[in-house]
């Protein structure tokens, strides 16, 4: 056979030999999993039976115990009867048997004899029969109560007699009273059942049946003992008692189970049937229930047929994947690639944003000089220019490294409670100024409502909203409000702009997506919108927006509302120095190390001019080199402005060695263009000052101050 055929033939030969393997495992496990559900729900049907048997039984028990209480009953047996009292006694079983016709009460002497019964006006009555020989009869004579099932003598039905012996005086017994229960009604109720149940006596004799087919069948063969007693006492009178005939296929495999699966021969039933039996308390009967289980078998044909049609796809799908592994591993390839290329420009984004502020750093700082070296309005002008276009290029810049920080987690939220109303004011204040200087009237709507977000990045949000609002508005208002829906609060930015076509309107956050229509000296880069959608994601806020052409636009953030009024905050920060305050500035020693020769130049200028004297300005090797032990002419700094990245030196790994040469601890301050949440705790945690790059002059002077002051003795 050629190697092609040969292949093919083992292919078939094991794809038929796995289908048939899991058709029967899958047949078996679902047969047993149904068979055990099954068997679990005829245990509680059972149990049902059961108890509906009983309580039939229990409604009839205590009457024979009252009225062996009566004294009329009692004196009844003292005493032969004229016709008279015999009449007055059966009328008064009558009554006390009441309406019912599932019972019958006999008042019987102690030679056996019925004296009178609730049934007197049948033609089968009770009355005058003997009835010493029944079980129930000696029982009671010799007991004091008895109990029997069997069929009635004189009317030929069934029932379920329960005695209860009459005593005198002296407690001796005089005689008995008795009373059936028909059970034919039960046996109308199982009917209504699709199971087979049956009531077998201590003989293994089914009684009571749901089938009429199985009533008085034989459970196994009657003892010679058992024929005996049988004829003796008439049970069954002449009913034939044949056997039922079964074959046991399994038994049940848990350990409080009893049950068993048989077919049933005689009567022929198809089956298997699910067979469960329970004992009735306070009797010797058992009570079996059987569960036709063609259910389970329809279960595991079906699943057999499930497993084949599994196993026929698992087979295809293992063709088709051979087939498409290659396709496959390319994707995973190409996918792999495309998340190297999205970090390594997360990557690229932050390194190369932390090295365009090094020289923007140095540029702001001589631009804060050259202002202070001007004295004509031209030249301020020119020098005001200068920091306008150098504070939107740091505006850009960190715009771009927010972007960054964003995609690659590292912004750090604080949501917290806390009055909407002074962060509107303090937006209102800031973009007011800006509106009035390009004709524009900035009007906020005073709220009063509470909210839960990041102060600071919500913040953030309203600014460039409200920056992007007056950068597109010629003329007219801007407007900043709230709408309170339901738990939720929407703060909304209207303008009086050209409008936005609604093609555009999910483009314009995407970054570098700007319109055409804003002012020409001020048209921005187009990140603004991009932040706002990615600080919304961050945030959870919803961010919108509803626009017409030739009508403005409104933007909006949806923030949730507090719960409670958030409680006074106490800030510990301590307030910007007054001009008067410039003291701890006057002669006081500072290092500035930093590997960027014209931010150190530019730095160092700037805190001559406020008064410090600046001993050292350079790279770190040379600040090492230049670190030395304190002199009587020579001190250690009180003050050192470090770098982070500088080289193959870190700057607060650098730091404890400067304090060992100096065998001193300065204060510092880490000035960096490095957005780490962990170097800014880091600091926070050794009390140093941490500014980042741009360094703007005021903020630098200010904590400069601060940390002197904190110093100070």
């Amino acid at each position: 056979m050629p190697a092609p055929r040969r292949r093919l033939f083992w292919t078939l030969l094991i794809v038929a030999a796995g289908m048939l393997v899991c058709m029967l495992l899958a047949s078996q496990v679902a047969r047993q999993r149904s068979l055990r559900g099954e068997s679990q729900n005829v245990q509680r049907q059972l149990m049902l039976y059961t108890q509906a048997l009983g309580q039939r039984i229990d409604r009839y028990r205590t009457l024979p115990e009252v009225l062996a209480l009566d004294p009329e009953l009692r004196a009844a047996l003292t005493h032969p009867l004229r016709p008279d009292e015999v009449g007055r006694l059966n009328r008064k079983l009558e009554q006390a048997n009441g309406a019912s016709q599932s019972s019958t009460l006999t008042l019987i002497d102690l030679g056996g004899r019925a004296l009178a019964a609730s049934n007197w006006h049948d033609e089968r009555s009770n009355v005058g029969v003997d009835y010493s020989f029944r079980p129930y009869v000696q029982q009671a004579l010799a007991q004091g109560s008895g109990r029997f099932y069997g069929i009635g003598m004189t009317t030929g039905l069934p029932g379920y007699f329960l005695s209860e012996a009459i005593r005198d005086d002296q407690n001796r017994i005089t005689g008995l009273i008795a009373i059936k229960i028909a059970l034919q009604e039960l046996e109308r109720e199982w009917r209504q059942s699709p199971d087979i149940v049956l009531a077998s006596d201590r003989h293994g004799v089914t009684f009571l049946a749901s089938r009429d087919e199985w009533r008085y069948r034989l459970m196994h063969p009657l003892s010679a003992q058992d024929v005996k007693e049988l004829e003796a006492t008439r049970q069954y009178a002449d009913q034939p008692l044949r056997p039922a005939r079964y074959r046991i296929a399994a038994k049940a495999e848990a350990e409080d189970d009893d049950g068993m699966l048989v077919r049933l021969d005689e009567p022929v039933e198809a089956g298997p049937f699910l067979w469960q039996s329970r004992p009735l308390p306070d009797t010797d009967w058992q009570l079996h229930l059987l569960h036709n289980t063609r259910a389970s078998a329809v279960a595991g044909r079906w699943a057999a047929a499930a497993a084949a049609g599994l196993w026929l796809a698992l087979a295809l799908l293992v063709l088709f994947v051979r087939q498409r592994q290659r396709s496959r591993q390319a994707l995973i390839l190409a996918r792999r690639e495309a998340e190297d290329a999205n970090r390594y420009k997360t990557r690229f984004v932050a390194a190369a944003v932390h090295d365009l502020l090094q020289p923007l750093n140095a540029a702001r700082m001589f631009s804060s000089l050259l202002r202070s070296h001007l004295h004509d309005d031209a030249g301020r002008r020119v020098a005001e220019s200068i920091d306008g276009a150098l504070a939107a290029q740091d505006g850009i810049l960190n715009s771009l490294l927010d972007i960054s920080r964003m995609e690659s987690g590292q912004m750090e939220v604080h949501v917290r409670d806390f009055a909407l109303g002074p962060l509107l004011q303090v937006v209102h204040h800031n973009f007011g100024i800006i509106a009035h200087s390009r004709g524009l009237r900035l009007t906020a709507v005073d709220a009063h409502y509470t909210i839960r977000s990041d102060e600071a990045l919500l913040r953030r949000i309203l600014q460039n909203l409200l920056s992007n609002a007056i950068r597109y508005t010629p003329k007219g208002r801007v407007l900043i409000g709230c709408r309170r829906q339901g738990e939720q609060l929407r703060i909304e930015v209207h303008d009086q702009g050209p409008g936005i076509p609604e093609s555009l309107q999910r483009e314009i956050f995407e970054e570098f997506r700007r319109l055409g229509e804003g002012h020409d000296e001020d048209r921005g880069a187009g990140l603004g919108l991009a932040i706002v959608e990615r600080l919304g994601k961050l945030l959870g806020h919803e961010i919108g927006l509803r626009s017409q052409l030739g009508r403005g636009s409104v933007f909006w953030v949806c923030v949730p509302l507090a719960k409670a009024a958030p409680q006074a905050a106490h800030s510990a920060a301590a307030a910007a120095p007054k001009p008067d305050q410039d003291a701890p500035l006057q002669g006081a020693s500072a290092w500035y190390i930093d590997d960027d020769a014209p931010s150190c130049a530019a730095t160092a200028a700037l805190l001559q001019r406020w008064g410090c004297e600046v001993r050292f300005a350079g790279g770190p090797q040379a600040a090492l080199d230049a670190a030395t032990p304190p002199t009587a002419s020579q001190s250690a700094p009180q003050l050192v402005l470090l770098d982070v990245r500088m080289g193959h030196f870190h700057g607060p790994d650098l730091y404890p060695q400067l304090c060992e040469r100096w065998q001193q601890s300065p204060q510092v301050i880490l000035v960096t263009a490095e957005h780490n949440i962990a170097l800014r705790r880091q600091a926070a945690e050794k009390g140093w000052g941490f500014l980042l790059k741009p360094v703007r002059p005021a903020a630098l002077r200010a904590l400069i101050s601060q940390m002197l002051l904190r110093n100070t003795p």
